[in-house]
């Protein structure tokens, strides 16, 4: 299974995306080389989708091959704007929907990713990658690394294949994280201001293991439920960030009542080994299809993950991932309070947090019909660490 897309970012709008080309998603056949039909009812993990052609041979082909082909009939890049394609593929795979494959238990996981970086101001673009399964960080070296780094000459393709232990019976959450620029600061020189190059690097699908039960039963998780905005007043602990930046401009009552931690204030200072807080605010998201199998009555809920540097932040309770879930469908922008603990060592640092919509659920499900969303976005921005 693949997913492909291509971004063009504005450098004179500092907040906004132009999708450049729609997405396309492919891949799907098993290894025997028989297809997988889907009954045309909402009773199947995915809906039809007659917006998605398919060529049955791609579940075994390489990565690297999907990527040129698609890459290769692209337009070039207009003047002035940046842009990154990118593939995930799992090979040997049954189609299930747009995003979603499905695959026998006990089978490795053939997983590939390839991009091609083009219109970045630095000569070469070194990207630091992180595969996720379920929100659990993935080994994915030979000596039992997280991380793969990888240095991408503008408009060249460099990939990487890995493969991950096999799976019990279950829907799986696949991510591949990539922050490209990452031993640069967050700024806009660089092209690497607070969103636009994680959302463009990072890509979700789904793995269906074995013969799951549909609708699968949701995961009971332990779960924080996030503030509504009014709460908030001008003191600097409700200090903000959005997530994705844009969001700001959702909210314009609440401008001057807090702190904005976006462009251009993208440093926040704090002491060594100062704990400091913020409140990352988000907004609900109504996907039909996810409704359609689960009921109205569901709550909206997400999965949040965080870096500094290299360094996985834990934000859960006892684990990586924060699970958050609204305190109701209808307060639209809410805000999830964020404690951190600043570095010992003096220095700027890197952080990236991302978010992942309806953890677990099929990404088929968290899109419209002829759509390729993936119910994934992140945010890039920094601290500089200060002697006590």
């Amino acid at each position: 299974m693949g997913v492909w897309v291509m971004l063009k970012f504005n450098p004179l709008s500092r907040l906004r995306y132009t999708v450049y080309a729609v997405w396309v998603c492919f891949s799907l056949i098993s290894a025997t080389g028989m297809s997988y039909s889907q009954p045309l009812t909402d009773e199947a993990i995915c809906p039809p989708d007659p917006y998605y052609s398919r060529d049955p041979l791609d579940s075994t082909r390489s990565v690297e091959e999907l990527l040129f082909g698609y890459y290769a009939d692209m337009p070039p890049v207009q003047e002035g704007a940046t842009a990154v394609t990118t593939l995930l593929h799992i090979r040997n795979t049954t189609y299930l929907g747009r995003n979603v494959d499905g695959i026998e238990p006990n089978t490795p996981i053939e997983l590939g990713y390839a991009a091609v970086y083009e219109g970045y101001p630095t000569e070469v673009v070194d990207v630091r990658f992180h595969v996720f399964v379920n929100e659990q960080l993935q080994v994915i070296g030979s000596e039992g690394q997280t991380a793969l780094e990888l240095q991408f000459l503008d408009g060249k393709m460099n990939s990487f294949n890995v493969t991950l232990p096999p799976l019990d019976t279950g829907i799986y959450d696949v991510l591949i994280a990539g922050f490209p620029n990452f031993t640069l600061p967050p700024s806009e020189p660089a092209g690497i201001s607070e969103g636009t190059s994680v959302s463009q690097s990072m890509r979700r699908m789904t793995l269906v293991v074995g013969d799951v039960e549909w609708p699968t039963p949701l995961r009971v998780y332990e779960k924080q439920t996030a503030n509504v905005l009014e709460i908030f007043s001008t003191d600097e602990s409700a200090q903000a960030l959005t997530m994705p930046p844009r969001s700001k401009t959702l909210i314009p009552s609440l401008n001057d009542r807090l702190f904005w931690w976006v462009s251009p204030d993208l440093w926040r200072p704090v002491s060594a080994g100062e704990t400091y807080a913020f409140n990352l605010i988000t907004q609900y998201q109504h996907y039909a299809p996810f409704y359609q199998a689960y009921g109205e009555e569901q709550r909206f809920d997400f999965a949040l993950l965080g870096f500094e540097d290299a360094r996985l932040l834990p934000l859960g309770a006892e684990e990586a991932a924060l699970y958050v879930e609204m305190p109701d469908n209808l307060a639209n922008v809410v805000a999830v309070p964020i404690t951190l603990t600043a570095p010992e060592e003096v220095g700027q640092y890197n952080l990236v947090f991302f978010k992942i919509d309806h953890p677990r659920v099929p990404i088929c499900r968290l899109s419209e019909v002829g759509r390729g969303d993936e119910g994934i976005e992140g945010v890039r921005v920094g601290i500089e660490v200060l002697p006590r």
